[in-house]
């Protein structure tokens, strides 16, 4: 039996466009986020797997440019991901 992780909310300490916000999602089955080019869908899709499993993909095969995406030398990049996992609050 695997385990249930709902996410509730999403702070964002710096991560491509967003800085220093929190995204509180609805209870639902599911969320779709739209937006313009450019608006940051794309950025918080990635700090959303970022955060659940660790950088990847491209993080791997070109960590120094894709650094530089998400901020200047030094940033601190990341940020908080408040939910409920098996009925218990949880965060990472």
């Amino acid at each position: 039996m695997s385990a249930r992780l709902v996410v509730r909310e999403l702070e964002v300490a710096r991560f491509g466009g967003w800085q220093g916000r929190t995204v509180s999602l609805p209870d639902a089955p599911f969320v779709v986020v739209s937006g313009a080019n450019e608006s940051g869908k794309s950025s918080l899709a990635e700090l959303l797997a970022w955060l659940l499993v660790g950088p990847g993909g491209a993080w791997v095969r070109a960590e120094a440019a894709w650094a530089r995406r998400f901020g200047e030398d030094g940033d601190a990049i990341g940020g908080v991901l408040r939910g409920v996992l098996d009925g218990r609050a949880f965060e990472a």
